[in-house]
């Protein structure tokens, strides 16, 4: 197993982030079955970090680190990183050789913003302000085949403000906040649906970003008629902090929404992060 984005404090070395698929176990590198993360258990991982879901080549979790003196690179590893807490430079790109990066781009991250690390790409956490930070990761391995449809292709840094703003009226998918082959994002608002869908291609992972909903979830690869999925149904009661995950061909629905801090009273916000199923 793999330990990635570890952090040194001082002179003992933390490994503080959580071990990994290894490349031969990433076949699918896409949630297996739908199911709610709830907020709380979130919020739990802040303190000292932990892993929230794993499925064969995708992982889940929550990380605490600190500013490390050496860069890294993960080869088949693409990352998918949401800040909860604290601040950091974080450099990315360039050249890596002997831990050090050569013509890297600093990129400053604070408390909301989002930021995607492809695969192969060193980074290193260079300043951290306040100590430690804290994030939600989504590790995503690269297929065996290294087809690269469904990953992201490059370092893009998706600031809270951008994401705030997307989410503050429905309308979030006229302007996506990342669009790579197979991969898009979306800061979204939306309000309660007249009936399910279900994408027979592409998984959800909806971190819950403002309110309170119900959401209903059928059986993968179940029909839809009428609106309403065929067979047995979950109805999830979610709320902010939490995060929800819809594999492909899930039939899913937003049957009540509300409870926000800003927009629309009535809806909820959230970034969604839709990959395709790897090829």
């Amino acid at each position: 197993m793999t330990n990635v984005l570890t952090a040194v404090v001082g002179t003992a070395v933390a490994a503080l982030v959580v071990g990994l698929p290894t490349t031969a176990a990433a076949q699918f590198a896409a949630p297996m079955s739908p199911g709610y993360i709830p907020d709380t258990e979130v919020e739990a991982a802040l303190a000292d970090g932990g892993v929230l879901l794993r499925d064969p080549g995708l992982t889940i979790a929550v990380e605490r680190i600190s500013a490390s003196p050496t860069a890294s690179m993960d080869p088949t590893t693409n990352h998918i990183i949401l800040v909860k807490e604290g601040s950091a430079t974080l450099v990315t790109e360039g050249t890596l050789s002997n831990g050090v990066i050569q013509g890297g781009q600093d990129r400053h991250l604070t408390e909301g913003d989002l930021i995607v690390i492809p695969a192969a790409t060193p980074y290193w956490w260079k300043q951290v302000p306040t100590g430690t930070i804290a994030y939600i990761a989504v590790h995503k391995e690269t297929p065996r085949s290294g087809d690269t449809w469904g990953v992201p292709n490059a370092v893009q840094l998706i600031g809270w403000e951008r994401i705030r703003t997307r989410m503050s009226e429905p309308g979030g998918p006229r302007d996506p906040l990342l669009r790579n082959p197979g991969v898009v994002f979306y800061g979204q608002r939306v309000g309660p649906d007249d009936g399910a869908e279900a994408h027979p291609n592409h998984s959800h992972i909806f971190l819950l970003m403002d309110g309170e909903a119900s959401f209903m979830t059928g059986t993968p690869g179940t029909a839809i008629v009428d609106g309403r999925p065929v067979g047995p149904t979950v109805l999830h009661r979610i709320r902010k902090g939490g995060i929800m995950i819809v594999p492909a061909t899930t039939p899913h629905q937003w049957v009540e929404t509300g409870s926000n801090a800003f927009g629309p009273p009535d809806s909820f916000g959230y970034i969604a992060i839709n990959m395709d199923t790897p090829r």
